[in-house]
C-alpha cells in the first residue's frame, strides 16, 4: 500500500485530475445541498470525502455519477467539461459508483447481475455460455468466493456488497466511487475490499471514498476532504492530519471519547430477559440473561449468528426450540406482536427495509409503536424530534432524511415507558460521528433508566465502550463471555476469530 499522503506526488504540478467539480452547487427547490464546491480526484489516488449526514457527500457523488445535473458550476473529466444526462452516460465514460445499499436484482443470478445491461452476445441475442464464463473469470480474478449461477437473493448481506463492487470492476474503469462500502462488512471482508481498492489505485484509476468510519479513512486514503452544510471546508493529506482533526472540521467541536464511558457492574436490577436453549438451523443452543439497566454486547464476525439471534428473540423468525422470557413471562415463539406487548423493542440492522415505513412522514414512523396514543402524533413527534435532535419536520417524508436522522427515528419509536428490553442491531451503521455520539448517549440513558439492552455491533470499539459484558459468538454459538475486567477490543477479536 502506498503511504497515506503519497498523492502529493500523484497530484503534483501538471497532473490533470481525472474527475473534478468546478464551483458545483445543487439545489432541491428551496433547499441548497451543495454550494460552490471545488473538488478534484487524481489518477492513482484514493480521495476520501467525509462529513456529517446531510453535509452533501452523496449529492456530490450523484452529480459525478450523472444522477443529478448541477444547478451551477460543472464537472470535468480529464480536464474537459462534461454534462451527463443519465447515469448510463457516466458509466460509459468509466465512472462507476457503488452505493451503500446493494442494488442487485434478487431473482437474477450473480452472473446476470454482474453484467446487467452489458451482457455478452451478438445483436439482441444473449450468450449465456459467455456470460457465465466471463463472470467466473471475473470472480476468480478478484478472489471472490461466490457461485455465479446462484440467485443474488441467496447471498449474505456482505456477499451482496462485494458482488456490487465486483460489478463496478467488470468493465474498464477511470473513477470508482464507493459510498459507505464497508457498512455491512466484517473485518476480513474489509481487508478484502481494501485489497481491491489498492489494485484499482495501482492500475491508475481514481477512487472517491465516502465513509463515516474515520479509522478506515486514515488507513486507506491519500487525501481527505471535509464537507459541512454543503460546502467544502477543508482538504489535506491524510498523513498530515488525525482523526480528531477531521472530526473538528466535520463538526466544529470536540466529541466525547467512547473510552471515557464507565461500566456500572453490580448496579443492575432483576433479570429482564432470559434466553434458554434457543436453537435454529445453524444457530445455538443459546443461553443468556440481561438484567435491567445492563448493556450486554454480542460480538463476532459477520455471519456468526448475532443478528439471527436478535431476530429469534424478537419473534421475527421462529426458533426450532428453546424459550424467551421477559420479566419471567414466556413469549410465544415467532410472534413479534406478543414480544412488543411484553415490553421488547427492536432497532433492526436494515433501517430502510425493516425499521421504517419510507413513504410515511416522520411523525407516523415515530408513533407506529404507540397505537394507543393516536391523536397525539404531532406532540409526540415534536418531543422526540427535539429529544433526539432529528434534523427533520414531523410532516416530512422519512425517506427525505439523511441516514443518521433516519436512524434516530428508528431508535425514537422505541423510546416509550413500556419498553423493558431493547434489542439493538448495528445502531450507528452508516451514520456520522455527531449522530453516533448522540445515539451512544441515548443508549446509555436508556440503560441508566433501567432498560435492559442487548447490543450487536461490528464496530469493536463501540461494542467494548458501550457494553457492560460481551458474549462473543462464532459459528452460531457463544464461545466466550468477557466481563468488565477482561473486556478489550483485542479480547473480542481473538475470541471471534478463534
Amino acid at each position: 500500500m502506498a503511504p497515506p499522503g503519497s498523492s502529493a506526488r500523484v497530484a503534483g504540478p501538471g497532473v490533470v485530475p481525472v474527475l473534478r467539480a468546478v464551483g458545483v452547487s445543487k439545489s432541491f427547490g428551496a433547499t441548497r445541498a451543495l454550494t460552490n464546491v471545488d473538488l478534484a480526484s487524481y489518477p492513482g489516488e484514493v480521495h476520501a470525502v467525509v462529513g456529517q449526514n446531510g453535509a452533501g457527500k452523496s449529492t456530490l457523488m450523484n452529480v459525478f455519477a450523472g444522477v443529478y445535473p448541477p444547478s451551477a458550476g460543472f464537472v470535468e473529466l480529464d480536464g474537459r467539461p462534461v454534462r451527463f444526462g443519465h447515469p448510463a452516460e457516466a458509466r460509459r465514460a468509466g465512472i462507476r459508483t457503488v452505493y451503500q445499499a446493494p442494488d442487485l436484482i434478487p431473482h437474477l443470478t450473480v452472473a446476470e447481475n454482474l453484467y446487467l445491461g452489458e451482457e455478452p452476445g451478438r445483436g439482441p441475442f444473449l450468450s449465456r455460455r459467455r456470460l457465465y464464463q466471463q463472470a467466473e473469470e471475473l470472480v476468480t480474478r478478484l478472489g471472490l468466493a461466490v457461485d455465479v449461477r446462484q440467485p443474488a437473493a441467496a447471498l449474505s448481506a456482505s456477499q451482496q456488497h462485494l458482488v456490487t463492487v465486483a460489478r463496478a470492476l467488470a468493465s474498464p474503469l477511470r473513477v470508482l466511487i464507493l459510498d459507505e462500502p464497508t457498512a455491512a462488512l466484517g473485518p476480513h471482508e474489509v481487508d478484502y475490499l481494501f485489497g481491491l481498492v489498492e489494485d484499482v489505485r495501482a492500475g491508475g484509476a481514481a477512487v472517491l471514498y465516502i465513509s463515516h468510519r474515520l479509522e478506515e479513512v486514515v488507513r486507506i486514503a491519500d487525501r481527505v476532504s471535509v464537507l459541512r452544510d454543503g460546502r467544502l471546508v477543508w482538504t489535506g493529506p491524510t498523513a498530515e492530519t488525525s482523526r480528531e482533526q477531521i472530526v473538528r472540521h466535520m463538526t466544529g467541536e470536540e466529541l466525547p471519547d467512547l473510552h471515557t464511558m464507565e461500566r456500572r457492574e453490580g448496579t443492575y436490577g432483576p433479570v429482564a430477559l432470559e434466553v434458554e436453549g434457543l436453537t435454529a438451523p445453524g444457530l445455538g443452543p443459546i443461553d443468556l440473561e440481561v438484567r435491567a439497566g445492563e448493556v450486554l454486547g454480542l460480538g463476532g464476525l459477520v455471519g456468526s449468528g448475532r443478528s439471527e439471534l436478535l431476530r429469534l428473540v424478537f419473534g421475527a423468525d421462529r426458533p426450532t426450540s428453546g424459550e424467551v422470557r421477559v420479566g419471567g413471562v414466556r413469549l410465544r415463539p415467532g410472534d413479534p406482536l406478543a414480544a412488543v406487548a411484553a415490553g421488547l423493542g427492536f432497532v433492526t440492522e436494515e433501517r430502510l427495509k425493516d425499521g421504517l415505513a419510507a413513504s410515511l412522514p416522520v411523525r407516523s414512523n415515530l408513533c407506529m409503536t404507540r397505537l394507543d396514543e393516536l391523536g397525539q402524533e404531532r406532540s409526540i413527534a415534536e418531543r422526540l424530534i427535539a429529544q433526539l435532535d432529528v434534523r427533520g419536520r414531523p410532516h416530512q417524508p422519512v425517506s427525505e432524511l439523511s441516514g443518521g436522522n433516519q436512524q434516530k427515528v428508528v431508535l425514537g419509536k422505541w423510546l416509550k415507558d413500556d419498553v423493558k428490553v431493547l434489542l439493538v442491531d448495528e445502531p450507528t451503521q452508516g451514520v456520522d460521528v455527531g449522530a453516533k455520539a448522540e445515539i451512544h448517549a441515548q443508549l446509555r440513558k436508556l440503560a441508566d433508566a433501567g432498560v435492559a439492552v442487548l447490543l450487536v455491533s461490528s464496530d469493536i470499539a463501540e461494542l467494548v465502550a458501550l457494553s457492560d459484558r460481551v458474549l462473543v459468538m462464532r459459528d452460531g454459538r457463544v464461545v466466550r463471555e468477557l466481563g468488565a475486567d477482561g473486556l478489550t477490543e483485542r479480547a473480542v477479536v481473538d475470541a471471534a476469530v478463534g
